[in-house]
């Protein structure tokens, strides 16, 4: 494959195929492209009578160049495209570009033609970049095989690696102003034969390769998708992500309330968690959060030390942290007095810092490195450009930067406002320049996640050396099982289900009732509702043979006489515990607050099975709902490992029975610590 790769990224020759003189014509925009952009290949057009093609020499076949050409560019109709692919193949040609969309006019179908090449393509053992794409651009070797070339061509090659579905955002990235030291980036297209998977095993074997930016509108191949990104984090090189009308790899809504729950971000969040990407919501926050690997600095902390030139800016940096995945420091006492000695008395010291202009920021700057619960130094300033004042700040920060080991960042609270001079120079320098208060804040944030998530599994690695992970056996889905029988597998597993009494006259339930001890909670057992309350099937809190036979005879007449008594238990609050099948990911389990309030507050977190105890812990976290989960306002906080149990039954009971499509444990009642599963379901 990396052969292939290559082939197509950093070809020694090229046979551009349709290319000609005539205005518009994409082949001829890309010999243009590649000479402009210092190509230092053999380049070769392929024309049925030219003799030459803006200088370069042309040929009437591919055949007829006389040597074994390493890559392609297919500029012909549609309607050529498999006779030229094919020719290209036979010739030896290994690397290919396909702008086209594919239309085959005669049979009116957009997929014969991209089916055939990708029969053709796989067969063969080739790399293709498209079709129905804008190209790449491999800025160390001078390979700009794009008919759409930046206007710029001063890129600087950095180890910065983007994959994009929307060439738009492809166009915009590689032509920004953000000079993001580019490697390669491409525009991937329909991935006919090449996809994401392959480009990021393939970035990932180059010796450059820092930070891998995705852009995508669907994961195709899902499986090898997570192989690869998961590959990535191993070795340390980070993904940022972001999708693009990402309702295509959400999840698809199933009868169990989890399913409601799971929006695509919190499937892509379930991915990030497991797999160290960085998911983001916006192009420039996607940037910036390239843009921050741009330093090799490791961070030895999770928090931030924040120093702004003014008091507003102070406050909405402070504002913003609150939303955004930015951890400020607490600084110790020593750090504060340092601090005091620095400042002018009437100063407030805290973090963000106002260091009231910039002659104290330099050395505020290095007192605040030195604290061990920084790990990253940040300066707020808008570098505003043609100003003394952008140069005596960018002076102090890389003096911070000299005189400390840490990582240190500096961004533009008003992203239109940096200088682009002044942002190159401190970027030369290995400090990046971020752009926008909240973007920068993400960013920052998820830099010194990521590499506390490498320290936590670097931990994790050597504690576990030499472990097998081991797996719950639990019951097998039997035949002829239906959502009724739901809470008896569950219970089979060993789970921590309240007792509960089915029947299906009113004296059986009377029976029942006396059997359990007033008060009692009354349900139908209907196995056609899958949602009790909506349709009046639950009746809380009877405390009487009077009262029970009152509500029996309602819920009957609504739902039917199958009904089930449980004790009425009372909680401090309630969590669902649910799971259901992705088209494309397969399992994802739902854990969040639970209740009839489910689908309302929708405070929950996706995880991907199989489900490591720090993931899970990690997990909570995201919930707005976790101090009470530790314990809050004096209450007991909620037994993990108990929780962790539930959720890795539920994970394996996913995995080892692949018929079930939702599993929905609602409400979990949690009454001083401890748990107690009053309602379930399972679908199939």
């Amino acid at each position: 494959m990396f052969s292939s790769m290559s082939k197509l990224f950093s070809p020694k020759s090229v046979a551009v195929i349709g290319a000609s003189e005539r205005a518009g014509n994409l082949g001829g925009r890309l010999v243009t492209a590649l000479k402009k952009g210092g190509y230092q290949g053999e380049i070769y057009a392929v024309h049925p009578t030219a003799r030459e093609v803006f200088g370069v020499p042309a040929f009437p076949r591919i055949r007829d160049i006389g040597r074994t050409v390493d890559f392609a560019a297919l500029s012909v109709p549609d309607s050529q495209l498999l006779n030229a692919f094919g020719e290209a193949i036979e010739a030896g040609v290994k690397g290919f570009q396909i702008p086209n969309r594919g239309y085959d006019e005669e049979r009116k179908s957009l997929t014969y033609i991209p089916d055939t090449l990708r029969e053709m393509g796989l067969a063969a053992g080739v790399a293709v970049c498209g079709h129905n794409c804008m190209g790449f651009m491999n800025v160390r070797d001078s390979v700009r095989m794009t008919h759409n070339p930046p206007p710029g061509l001063d890129l600087t090659p950095g180890g910065v690696c983007i994959i994009s579905h929307s060439g738009s955002s492809w166009s915009g990235i590689t032509g920004s102003q953000r000079d993001l030291a580019l490697e390669i980036a491409v525009s991937a297209g329909a991935e006919v034969v090449s996809g994401f998977p392959e480009y990021i095993e393939y970035f990932l074997s180059l010796p450059t390769t820092r930070v891998i930016g995705l852009v995508f509108e669907t994961i195709r191949r899902p499986e090898e998708f997570l192989a690869a990104v998961g590959h990535a984090f191993q070795k340390g090189i980070p993904v940022v992500l972001l999708a693009l009308g990402s309702t295509d790899i959400g999840a698809k809504f199933t009868e169990a309330h989890s399913g409601g729950l799971s929006s695509p971000r919190q499937v892509l969040d379930a991915i990030g968690r497991k797999y160290g990407v960085i998911v983001t919501k916006t192009l420039d926050e996607l940037l910036d959060c390239i843009e921050a690997f741009r330093t090799e600095r490791i961070p030895t902390a999770l928090g931030a030390g924040v120093i702004s030139d003014s008091g507003g800016e102070r406050q909405l940096i402070a504002d913003v942290s609150s939303w955004t995945n930015l951890k400020l420091a607490a600084y110790e006492d020593k750090t504060n007095e340092r601090l005091t000695e620095i400042l002018e008395d009437d100063v407030v010291i805290g973090n963000p810092l106002d260091s009231m202009g910039d002659a104290p920021m330099a050395n505020s700057g290095i007192a605040i490195s030195k604290d061990p619960s920084v790990g990253a130094v940040v300066i707020g300033n808008n570098l505003v450009d043609g100003r003394q004042f952008m140069i005596d700040v960018s002076n102090s920060t890389t003096k911070i930067h000299e005189n400390t080991e840490k990582p240190v960042f500096i961004f533009g609270n008003i992203s239109t406002s940096v200088s682009r001079p002044g942002a190159r120079n401190l970027r030369m320098k290995g400090i990046p320049v971020l752009m926008g208060t909240e973007s920068a804040c993400y960013a920052i944030g998820s830099f010194l996640a990521w590499h506390e998530k490498r320290r936590k599994l670097a931990e994790t690695a050597e504690k576990t050396a030499g472990e097998t992970r081991h797996t719950k056996v639990l019951p097998r889905l039997p035949d002829g099982f239906t959502q009724g029988k739901s809470y008896a597998l569950l219970a089979e597993c060993r789970l921590p289900m309240a007792p509960i009494l089915e029947s299906g006259n009113l004296q059986d339930t009377l029976k029942n009732a006396q059997t359990l001890g007033y008060p009692v909670v009354l349900k139908t057992a209907n196995a056609n509702i899958a949602h009790k309350s909506d349709v009046g099937g639950v009746v809380l809190g009877i405390r009487g043979e009077e009262e029970l036979t009152r509500h029996y005879m309602e819920v009957a007449e609504r739902c039917g006489p199958q009904v089930s008594l449980q004790p009425a238990l009372s909680a401090d609050y309630e969590l669902i515990v649910g799971m259901h099948r992705d088209p494309r990911f397969g399992p994802i389990i739902t854990l969040g607050l639970g209740g009839v309030f489910t689908e309302i507050l929708r405070d929950s977190v996706n995880l991907l099975p199989p489900v490591a105890y720090e993931e899970f812990e990690e997990s909570l976290e995201a919930l707005r709902a976790a101090p009470v989960l530790r314990g809050a306002r004096g209450q007991k906080g909620i037994s993990l490992p108990d929780l962790y149990d539930v959720v890795l039954k539920i994970s394996e009971l996913a995995i080892q029975n692949p018929r079930i499509t939702g599993i929905d444990l609602n409400p979990i009642m949690v009454r001083h610590g401890k748990l107690n599963i009053v309602d379930a379901l399972i679908t199939v």
